[in-house]
């Protein structure tokens, strides 16, 4: 495909689905263009549901996010230059993995700056789609990670596709009109814990302790990471009942910062003993899930019922240092394990 058929596949797809998004309007040509309208209002974007528990908000932080990813990995491909750390440890087609790490590093977005990332990726891409020379469209394979796949393969996957799979999630779950509820959000939790439970049910114990499961981090690390954002959520739930409003996600630091402050969670516990980490890793999650048993419905739902979330709910949170976790740490302890043939099958 030329630039010009590229061009015209992702904006004809990107446009259907921001039909879904915004109210559209007519320009001064009498065109119509999409206004700045959303159809849905802020409860309604940090409502789970949209595709499984995530919530629009996450869906358009996932888009954006995407076509980030491609971005990059063009400059690097451009530049001759590996990938970073992150790249290295992912493969174009593991787009549940990429999904995990967008996640992850955007939960506590709030909802307007994800509309104006939304945006601002796109058009990036855009420039970037312009520029390509036409021998890279073709030629061009990113590098061993991406089995193959040129650079057009990978365009595809981080846009169009993506927009399609989006448009069918909202379209979908706009004509149900139902709001997942709290016995649900419990129920994913549970599941995406007993998934990740059942992983390391199969491992012996030298095995947790080995590193390189996550650079340098061992699936001990990794537990412990999921014990601080659990007890982070409390601390921040806590503190929003006694009136406070706690700084997410740690005092002096935003969330641009997570890369910091999950290098000092991993140097806080690195050398702790395994068997204090296990421990941790059980009685934390009963407290967080006892916790979140005992929180009304409507609180955990409706958007600004805490200063500390914004324009988000409960929900968003809770999802993210739970079930989201729980399932990124399953997905990177199985990448690792399989080939060593340690994980249950």
């Amino acid at each position: 495909m030329a630039n010009n058929e590229l061009l015209k596949q992702i904006q004809t797809d990107r446009r259907q689905l921001v039909r879904y998004l915004y109210f559209f309007k007519r320009d001064q040509h009498g065109e119509f263009v999409p206004s700045d309208r959303l159809k849905f209002n802020a409860e309604q974007c940090n409502q789970p549901g949209v595709a499984g528990d995530l919530s629009l908000k996450d869906l358009l932080a996932l888009i954006s996010g995407r076509e980030r990813f491609f971005i990059e990995c063009y400059q690097h491909i451009k530049l001759g230059t590996e990938f970073n750390e992150f790249n290295q440890d992912l493969i174009p087609q593991d787009i549940t993995r990429i999904d995990n790490f967008i996640l992850v590093n955007k939960q506590g977005q709030p909802l307007e700056d994800t509309l104006i990332d939304f945006d601002s990726a796109h058009r990036q891409l855009l420039e970037i789609v312009k520029r390509i020379p036409s021998h890279h469209l073709s030629q061009v394979d990113i590098n061993k990670q991406a089995g193959q796949m040129n650079v057009v393969g990978l365009l595809q996957e981080m846009s169009w596709e993506s927009y399609r799979w989006a448009k069918k999630c909202i379209r979908k779950w706009s004509r149900r009109g139902i709001r997942i509820n709290k016995e649900q959000m419990l129920e994913r939790i549970q599941t995406e814990r007993r998934r990740l439970e059942k992983n390391l049910a199969s491992l012996p114990e030298d095995a947790l302790v080995e590193k390189g499961v996550i650079g340098d981090w061992s699936i001990k690390d990794i537990l412990a990471h999921l014990v601080d954002w659990e007890q982070r959520f409390l601390g921040w739930y806590q503190a929003g009942l006694r009136g406070e409003v706690p700084q997410t996600p740690a005092p002096g630091l935003t969330w641009e910062d997570l890369d910091l402050l999950n290098q000092d969670i991993y140097n806080r516990n690195r050398n702790r003993p395994l068997e204090s980490i296990m421990a941790e890793f059980g009685s934390s999650y009963n407290q967080v899930m006892q916790t979140i048993r005992a929180i009304p419905e409507e609180e955990i739902f409706h958007p600004g019922v805490y200063a500390w979330t914004g324009n988000s709910n409960l929900a968003t949170f809770i999802f993210a240092n739970t079930a989201n976790h729980y399932r990124w740490a399953k997905t990177h302890i199985r990448k690792w394990g399989k080939p060593k043939n340690l994980l249950i099958p």
